[in-house]
This record gives structure tokens, C-alpha cells and sequence, in this order.
């Protein structure tokens, strides 16, 4: 046996096994935020909301935590308009939740008396 091998069996590696759960919490990334919001409101006000709407929506979609602001109008339910939303995570969410632009929203939401539902979601797998 040459002397090179002998060095290199005689050298000694270390092999750490971790379980999975303790690799994937150290390289995962915070989890996204989705959220599926719909507001209703009467025919009078529907048009002065939507307009409300798509200035939440441009200053949302300039936030650097927002992966995605879409504002969709549903097929056969009128005077509606749903959110779908998507944030980096929970904290990029909180912040929108905090900005002016969501503020003032808040307040066109009360005036037209939209009735709102909501669902917020994670990922599977």
C-alpha cells in the first residue's frame, strides 16, 4: 500500500446527519401569503368602488413585499370584484395592512358598504 493511500484511509471524515425537518427550517423560505378577498356592493356604488379598487391595486403592486395583486370581476355575480393576492410572507402582508393606500381603501369599503369575505391560504407542500 502506497504511504499517499495510507494518509488518506487514516485521514478521518465527518459526516453530521440531520434530520430533514432541521435542513429544510434552515434553507426554506418564509412562507408565502395568499389571500382570495370579495366584496359586494350595490349597483349604485359598484363603478365608484372599482375605481377605488384599482388605485389600492397599482400603489399594492409597488410594494416590495407583493408578489402578485390581480382584481378579477367574477362571471354571473354582479356589483362584485374579487382580490386575489400574494405577499412574500406574513410580515410583507402585515406592512401592507399598515400603508396608507390599504388605509384609505379600508375607508371607500365603508362608504360603499361593500360586504367583504376573506380567506387566507399557505401553500400545500
Amino acid at each position: 500500500m502506497s504511504s499517499a493511500l495510507r494518509k488518506m484511509l487514516r485521514a478521518t471524515v465527518f459526516v453530521v446527519a440531520l434530520p430533514a425537518s432541521v435542513i429544510h427550517a434552515q434553507t426554506a423560505a418564509p412562507a408565502r401569503v395568499y389571500k382570495f378577498v370579495t366584496y359586494t356592493t350595490s349597483p349604485e356604488k359598484f363603478q365608484a368602488f372599482l375605481a377605488q379598487c384599482e388605485i389600492n391595486a397599482n400603489a399594492t403592486r409597488k410594494e416590495t413585499g407583493t408578489v402578485e395583486f390581480e382584481v378579477l370581476e367574477p362571471q354571473n355575480t354582479p356589483n362584485t370584484v374579487m382580490f386575489l393576492e400574494e405577499y412574500r410572507n406574513q410580515a410583507a402582508s402585515d406592512a401592507h395592512m399598515r400603508t396608507a393606500h390599504f388605509l384609505a381603501f379600508k375607508q371607500a369599503v365603508a362608504h360603499a358598504e361593500a360586504k367583504r369575505s376573506a380567506v387566507q391560504a399557505a401553500r400545500f407542500r
